[in-house]
């Protein structure tokens, strides 16, 4: 694409439905420059967001004379529901483009550091055009939180302390390993298990979505253990310097507590019922 084209300013967006992609900006008429990203894209079923991905592909476009972005929806719904997803992620049936991942701003002693570990500081967001649903309500990931925890089988939808709908949030989190015997065992973890609320201080952890998480990650986990969050590691608020190489890698000045959590998560494993013996009857 052309070089003047700035990817590090926000856009407003406008959706296209039409069959072919678009060619001009619906802003200011200038001829667009196709972007393939990556970009940040959320899905949701109603009102619940449901998982995040980072995309590239044809379906984004820049215009550079003017802080606009396009996106090709029918190329973007193609390239998402098209494709087998990995076990465990959900894709609702309504999306939305969050923003532009600018490659440019990668420090040149963090280019081998995974792209996700520094979306906080990458991310261009994009503004909806008028009519368009907002994906996302800004949250304050530097806050202390009220914990508390989830076991049905569908995420949480609305905060236990407000009402207001939560927000997924992808971490990374401090999970406590709780092991009888052996000693706790802290992992970073990071993945669709936890939501936070916009209004206010509270975090919830989808328990099964952890569960799953920890078995897909830990060879060690067996299900008899008991689980616990800390806290979440602020990546927002890090400087380029201080994102490591990986998660275990973390500043501990970078990680939030939560001290006020509640109904720790205990998970055991059936074991099977001895028979009772029988009772012999005295003789009389």
């Amino acid at each position: 694409m052309s070089e003047k084209i700035d990817k590090s300013i926000p856009r407003k967006m406008f959706d296209i439905e039409t069959t072919e992609p678009p060619d001009v900006c619906p802003q200011c008429g200038a001829p667009l420059a196709q972007e393939t990203g990556p970009y940040l894209v959320a899905t949701r079923r109603g009102r619940r967001l449901t998982d995040e991905f980072v995309l590239s592909g044809s379906f984004g476009y820049l215009c550079p004379e003017c802080p606009t972005a396009v996106i090709h929806l029918p190329e973007l719904s193609d390239m998402l529901y098209g494709v087998p997803l990995k076990p465990g992620w959900e894709a609702g049936p309504e999306f939305a483009v969050i923003g532009l991942i600018d490659l440019d701003a990668v420090p040149p002693d963090k280019t081998d550091v995974p792209i996700t570990n520094m979306i906080p500081q990458l991310l261009v967001p994009f503004e909806p055009d008028e009519g368009e649903i907002e994906a996302r309500e800004p949250v304050d990931t530097g806050i202390e939180r009220t914990l508390y925890f989830a076991g049905d089988d569908a995420p949480p939808e609305n905060c236990m302390e407000c009402g207001r709908p939560l927000v997924l949030d992808y971490g990374p989190y401090l999970v406590r390993e709780v092991r009888q015997w052996q000693g706790d065992v802290d992992f970073v973890m990071a993945g669709p298990f936890a939501y936070l609320c916009p209004g206010c201080a509270t975090a919830v952890i989808h328990l099964p979505a952890l569960v799953d998480v920890m078995e897909n990650t830990s060879e060690d986990f067996d299900g008899s253990v008991t689980l616990g969050v800390l806290g979440r590691f602020n990546l927002e608020a890090a400087l380029p310097e201080q994102i490591p190489d990986s998660f275990e890698e973390l500043p501990p000045e970078l990680l939030v507590w939560y001290p006020n959590a509640r109904r720790p998560y205990r998970r055991r494993k059936k074991r099977p019922r001895k028979p009772k013996p029988k009772r012999r009857k005295r003789r009389k």
